[in-house]
């Protein structure tokens, strides 16, 4: 089922730019609110939002990066375990992603949102 393109509207754009600044900031809260703002602002379904909110943030992720590596403030010795472990993981996700339904999708999501928030209050 194709979707409609999204226009650009100044409510895109703005929420877009709080998205890349969002990234910068937090990482993974960029994504977050790319998520959010392709279901509400640009009418994708769940599964469209999230598995396009990944493609969104790659380039943006890529530009946090570079900041940091010139900033010296990456561990790459920290990271590379985690990226290893994560590396099957994102695949089995993305693979499970188009096996569940939208509600599932959502709630997964929510919860894992209330945890990190719960998390870093902690």
């Amino acid at each position: 089922m194709q979707q409609k393109r999204s226009k650009f509207t100044l409510p895109i754009i703005l929420a877009a730019v709080g998205t890349g600044i969002a990234n910068g900031l937090f990482g993974a809260g960029g994504g977050i609110l790319a998520v959010v703002v392709l279901k509400r602002l640009c009418a994708l379904n769940s599964e469209r939002a999230h598995s396009t909110a990944l493609m969104v943030m790659l380039p943006l992720s890529i530009i946090s990066v570079a900041v940091y590596m010139l900033r010296n403030m990456l561990i790459v010795q920290s990271a590379l375990p985690v990226i290893l472990g994560m590396l099957p993981g994102s695949f089995f996700g993305a693979r499970l992603l188009g096996k569940l339904r939208p509600l599932w999708i959502d709630s997964l999501f929510c919860l894992l949102m209330l945890a990190a928030g719960i998390r870093l209050l902690l």
